[in-house]
């Protein structure tokens, strides 16, 4: 029997789906790994060692602001070590590939690193608006949203259901996150925007088609999460 075959007919009617994708080990791994690496990042500016990242929109507002620069993409990418990678990449993630054609793949590579991380607070506009993969230089890609803090509706990406079968408008906007790619213009009212609910070891994998977005608005905790994309080879 496919463990797949409910999750790839909703990738393909939802643009996205919710996959069971680590193990309680796996999932350790990857966490211990991402917030060791944000620690590692903000240690300069903390007055006390390690304080929650969930909290992280309350105690950072007592140490200076410098500290966002940290955030930049340089630092928000790195190639992880064989042990986290492979926790990352296993053989479910394969597995799904392999069900949505991509028996042979290779990983999205940013620059600066092939996997990548997002610091969202509630209500602080840390997070892009609607847009999807398409419209800028990862054109192509299929990505996988993996949750470390922060895994109800009220906290995880912002999707459009069946987005990736249609066109929409979108013009370039200036502002924080320009980055020279256009952003959805269209009425919010037009389209059938969800957050799903995971569970731990959950992962949201999206088509590079579907329109979404990294803010978060109504919420009691700052999300973390990883990234990684993968494209055809």
């Amino acid at each position: 029997m496919n463990p797949f075959k409910h999750a790839v007919s909703e990738f393909h009617q939802d643009g996205f789906a919710v996959i069971p994708m680590y193990n309680k080990e796996e999932t350790s791994i990857i966490s211990e790994f991402a917030i060791s690496w944000l620690y590692r990042l903000i240690k300069p500016w903390m007055n006390k060692d390690q304080q929650p990242i969930e909290h992280y929109h309350i105690w950072s507002q007592e140490i200076s602001s410098d500290h966002r620069h940290v955030f930049g993409s340089k630092n928000r990418y790195l190639y992880p070590e064989s042990v986290v990678r492979n926790a990352i990449i296993n053989a479910n993630v394969n597995a799904w590939l392999s069900e949505l054609g991509l028996k042979k793949y290779k990983v999205w590579d940013d620059g600066w690193g092939d996997v990548g991380f997002r610091l969202i607070r509630p209500g602080c506009r840390d997070g892009y608006p609607l847009c999807c993969k398409n419209w800028g230089k990862a054109n192509g890609v299929t990505s996988f949203w993996i949750p470390v803090i922060g895994r109800s509706s009220k906290e995880t990406l912002l999707l459009a259901k069946g987005s990736h079968l249609k066109d929409h408008p979108k013009k370039l906007v200036e502002g924080k996150f320009y980055a020279n790619e256009p952003r959805y213009c269209g009425n919010m009212s037009d389209l059938d925007l969800v957050r799903p609910n995971l569970k731990s070891g959950d992962v949201i994998c999206y088509h590079g088609a579907t329109l979404h977005s990294e803010d978060v608005e109504h919420a009691e905790i700052t999300r973390f999460n990883l990234e990684i994309r993968f494209l055809p080879n």
